[in-house]
């Protein structure tokens, strides 16, 4: 069982688990959280099936609620990551996050938005420009120069 050493409460986290030196049938792996450290409640759970295959490897997602914890920041919060194989159970302790979980990236350069244009020059005497059109928060706009010829690849966002 591979997971995350710290999970974060209210989002889904995928969590990875194998059956080494398997062979043969179908194995179900049942992955339950509990709570910590009197495992009287399960606060979350779902199963994966191992099949020769997936090469006996899968993820399974699991989201932990909110409303069993408290929301003080200061104090500590634990849960027992379980994964229950037909012979055995793989158990680890994991210490929680109540963080959004969101990224902001800090850069020297400026952001293009839709209908900016941005300028670039392979020759600092020639000055040639790109137009970007898209929608804001909608689609990334990737540009790349290679070869003298422009690449423009949009992708929807997921939130």
């Amino acid at each position: 069982m591979s997971a995350p050493n710290l999970l974060r409460v209210g989002t889904a986290e995928n969590i990875f688990v194998e059956c080494q030196d398997c062979s043969g049938g179908d194995v179900t792996v049942t992955i339950n959280v509990m709570n910590h450290p009197m495992k009287t409640n399960k606060l979350a759970s779902t199963s994966v099936t191992l099949t020769s295959a997936n090469h006996f490897q899968g993820f399974g997602l699991i989201k932990i609620p909110a409303e069993d914890f408290s929301k003080d920041p200061t104090v500590k919060q634990y849960v027992y990551l379980q994964a229950q194989f037909p012979d055995q159970v793989l158990e680890k302790v994991v210490l929680l996050s109540f963080q959004s979980g969101y990224i902001f990236i800090q850069t020297d350069k400026t952001l293009y938005t839709p209908d900016s244009r941005g300028d670039f020059s392979k020759d600092p005497n020639a000055k040639q420009y790109v137009y970007l059109q898209a929608q804001l928060l909608e689609k990334v706009v990737l540009v790349s120069f290679q070869s003298g010829f422009i690449f423009i690849q949009t992708d929807k966002i997921l939130c």
